[in-house]
């Protein structure tokens, strides 16, 4: 390791490095980056701008055909609308013919017009001869066959009309004809006109409106026109080249890049139409070396500019890391001081930047340094006083005390932890749940009571510890009430057997009581009447709160077995409320019971439920005033729940009692709410708690003091036998 450390001190490269060499990395690579990026601007937009007037070009050229057009279609208007045209045509007059067209042939400069009659034979042949200024009559050239006659002959129409277009090659020239139809005045076709202008004428006005080289093809891509001077055999396309342009010519408009004589060209292709009928592809040309030329300038000139910033920039990143590395070396030569014992050395720096700061803030470190060496020494004297003053407390404890961290690692036990500690190690079980439980996952701050057996209890309660709210850990006491549990025992064992006992001569003084009622009820007047049937009410009241103590300790031993049995629920409810309408009739409360019109029946203990209802009822009856409401509704929550319902407008139980109400021998202050005073020992809610959970059942309170209770009872309609009861 130590070897490793002076390699990487003798080779790893100092900050003057780490700072210079990436600095001028990314500038050469920033300069390089910017001369190629901007170049390539500066040529995508001179390559734009070819593009854009290949395409004016085009456009002009378009348009300049369809004037072209637009000509022809004028002057075949002329011929074939001229006057007894139709019957010279119709008698197969020629003289006549070329009496009535030749002057509209010479005013229009028409290259070519061929007369047809009605059986497709050309019968006049005229055209104007640019070079001479006059009028050309020959016959016509075998070799001419404008089909666009026939299907004009045969009345044949399309979108456009009954004008056809052609193209005919005759030795080195080539003519565009469009065809129209003469008609006499019957309506009936006699014969046909073709107009025909010359590709070259065609080629030359294109050009002129252009500005750029042309070249016109067939749809064959045989060349039809050139403006390119020289052998066009470089203007030819392969199969494979025709094929792909016309595929492309569908979608868009095509670029190419072709050198022709020697010369570096852009190609725009478009279509080539006469009267939106197909007849090749028109091919733009623009020369592209004044490209190249531009490029090249441009990026000269961008390299000599680049190359200066970028020498700039160098001794100006220069000068940066010499006034950075400086301090810095300065910096690390005062640490390495102060490291090695000399706290008096100081960096000294006075620079008004970050690095002066930093000096400064370093300088006031080393002081503060100094002064909190003395106070750490200190500060451990006193914790070593400290030490011994919390191990002296901690072993004066006579409860177990475990002190954990977040992970609930023990960090450390007190002399009694450490006698529990070893007391235990033998009983796995009882280890795990006393000493290896995660306490501080449950409750923090309730008092937990576990068992190591049926003789020794612990009281457990965990408290977490924090230090600026930051969790530290927990402190865990275990505090053995073996002696207060045994007490416990023995008290409700007491009180078991005292109920016992009391419940036989109890028994014995209410029957003899009874029975003095019954043999003397004639010769007793009202009052003593009176006085006997108080008697006997008190006594069955001592005898519920006997038989009550008795229950509840059965409770407590857990001796509580319900006998499972199929019974009437309703039946059960019914025979409750009658038991109790003597009482409610005495107070002139009114008691309803809403049921379902089936029977309801359910798996349970009849007898324990009649004691859990009887009980409901009682306190209903008690704790609501003269003239007061009870209802009980039964229904289905759903296939396999019913739920029971007692609603009461009494006293109504306080907020704060009502989280307690089930707490075995727990009366809350409405025990003693005025005209419904009733003194009980806090045992029947407890119990009724106890048999609806024996049941699997629910039972919950909801109340308001002053307006009510409402005490909900859930119960499974099939008791779950595989569940523990």
């Amino acid at each position: 390791m130590n070897t490793l450390t002076q390699l990487l001190e003798r080779f790893y490269p100092r900050v003057n490095t780490r700072i210079t060499a990436p600095f001028l990395l990314i500038t050469i690579i920033v300069a390089g980056l910017g001369v190629f990026i901007v170049t390539q601007l500066v040529s995508s937009s001179i390559a734009d701008r070819l593009n854009n007037q290949l395409l004016s070009s085009a456009q002009a050229a378009t348009n300049a055909m369809v004037e072209i057009e637009q000509e022809q279609l004028a002057a075949l208007r002329a011929l074939t609308f001229t006057t007894g045209i139709a019957e010279a045509i119709a008698d197969n007059d020629v003289e006549g013919v070329a009496e009535r067209l030749a002057p509209i042939t010479l005013n229009n400069q028409l290259d070519s017009v061929v007369v047809y009659d009605s059986a497709q034979t050309p019968i006049y042949n005229i055209g104007y001869d640019a070079l001479n200024g006059g009028l050309i009559v020959s016959p016509v050239p075998e070799e001419i066959s404008v089909a666009g006659i026939g299907r004009v002959l045969t009345l044949e129409r399309d979108e456009q009309g009954d004008k056809f277009v052609d193209v005919v090659m005759t030795g080195d020239d080539t003519y565009f004809y469009i065809t129209a139809p003469v008609v006499n005045d019957e309506n009936f076709i006699v014969g046909g006109i073709a107009v025909g202008v010359r590709a070259s004428s065609v080629l030359r006005r294109l050009t002129e409106q252009a500005l750029a080289n042309l070249v016109i093809y067939d749809e064959s891509a045989m060349i039809l026109a050139t403006s390119f001077r020289g052998d066009p055999t470089s203007l030819a396309l392969t199969e494979a080249q025709q094929t792909q342009l016309q595929t492309e010519l569908v979608s868009g408009t095509p670029f190419r890049e072709f050198t022709i004589n020697e010369r570096p060209y852009r190609l725009l292709y478009s279509p080539f139409e006469i009267r939106s009928e197909p007849i090749g592809f028109l091919v733009t040309a623009l020369p592209t070396d004044f490209v190249v030329e531009q490029v090249s300038i441009s990026r000269n000139a961008l390299i000599v500019l680049f190359g200066i910033l970028f020498f700039v920039v160098i001794a100006i990143g220069l000068l940066v890391t010499r006034s950075i590395v400086r301090p810095i070396n300065q910096l690390v030569d005062t640490t390495r001081a102060i490291q090695d014992g000399d706290l008096s050395r100081r960096v000294g720096l006075r620079q008004p930047d970050e690095i002066g700061e930093l000096s400064s803030s370093f300088d006031r470190m080393a002081e503060r340094l100094v002064l909190r060496n003395q106070e750490v020494e200190d500060l451990y004297t006193h914790q070593l006083e400290e030490t011994a003053r919390r191990d002296a407390i901690l072993s004066s404890i006579s409860d177990a005390v475990i002190v954990r961290n977040r992970e609930n690692e023990v960090v450390m036990l007190n002399p009694a932890a450490e006698k529990l500690w070893r007391d235990l190690q033998s009983n796995p079980e009882a280890w795990h749940r006393i000493i290896n439980r995660p306490w501080h996952r449950t409750a923090l701050h309730e008092q937990q009571t576990v068992s190591v057996d049926d003789e020794r209890f612990f009281s457990v309660l965990a408290t977490p510890v924090s230090l600026s709210g930051r969790l530290l850990g927990y402190i865990t006491v275990y505090r053995d009430i073996s002696e207060m549990v045994r007490a416990e025992r023995l008290k409700d064992e007491m009180i078991l057997q005292l109920s016992h006992e009391l419940r036989t001569p109890l028994s014995s003084v209410r029957g003899y009581v009874e029975l003095l009622q019954l043999m003397n009820a004639a010769n007793f007047d009202r009052q003593s009447q009176s006085f006997v049937d108080k008697t006997v009410g008190q006594l069955t009241i001592l005898e519920r709160m006997v038989n009550q103590v008795i229950d509840v300790s059965a409770l407590i031993a857990e001796d509580i077995e319900p006998e499972i049995e199929i019974f009437d629920v309703a039946e059960l409810l019914k025979g409750a409320i009658a038991d109790h309408h003597p009482h409610y009739r005495e107070k002139h409360q009114h008691l309803s019971l809403q049921k379902p019109s089936t029977p309801v029946r359910i798996d349970g203990d009849p007898y324990l439920l009649l004691e859990v209802f009887d009980h409901l009822l009682r306190n209903a009856h008690n704790f609501t005033p003269e003239n007061g409401h009870i209802s009980v509704t039964l229904d289905y929550v759903d296939s396999q729940l019913i739920e029971i319902v007692v609603i009461d407008n009494g006293a109504g139980i306080d907020a704060d009692d009502l989280p307690r109400v089930f707490d075995r021998l727990y009366r809350g202050q409405s025990a003693g709410a005025g005209e419904t005073d009733a003194r009980g020992l806090g045992l029947g809610l407890f119990m009724s708690k106890a048999i609806i959970e024996a049941h699997h059942g629910v039972i919950g309170i909801d109340s308001a003091e002053g307006k009510g209770t409402i005490v909900t009872i859930e119960l499974p309609i099939k008791f779950p036998e595989s569940l523990p009861v």
